[in-house]
């Protein structure tokens, strides 16, 4: 089973400029992928729809096999995290690692 999977993923920032267009991406449970791209290229705005922050204008993407739905938002959320590349985007403490702590630790998991 692909852990991540979009097909024909396409997102069209409002209304005028495509930042992806039809995308087909499959990552399998354990892999180790890279992206790499410019400025610009679309890494963000893929990866952002992979937590159902952003929804795919046109296409699906999938998690553990099931397209992100209201239904299972909050499961995928608990499955994929992001941490922005920029300090100042951070969402809810001033470092990455804060960050990135307050999901388990707000799921009510050990420190450890």
């Amino acid at each position: 089973m692909h852990i991540i999977e979009t097909r024909n993923l396409t997102y069209v920032y409002h209304g005028k400029t495509k930042a992806l267009d039809n995308i087909n991406f499959k990552v399998e449970r354990g892999e180790k992928v890279v992206l790499l791209g410019s400025n610009g290229a679309g890494k963000s705005t893929l990866f952002k729809h992979f937590n159902g922050i952003l929804k795919p204008t046109s296409g699906q993407v999938l998690i553990k096999g099931e397209p992100i739905t209201k239904k299972n938002i909050l499961e995928v959320r608990k499955t994929v995290g992001l941490v922005f590349q920029d300090p100042d985007d951070q969402i809810f403490s001033p470092t990455v690692k804060q960050d990135i702590a307050f999901g388990p630790m707000n799921l009510g998991l050990p420190k450890e």
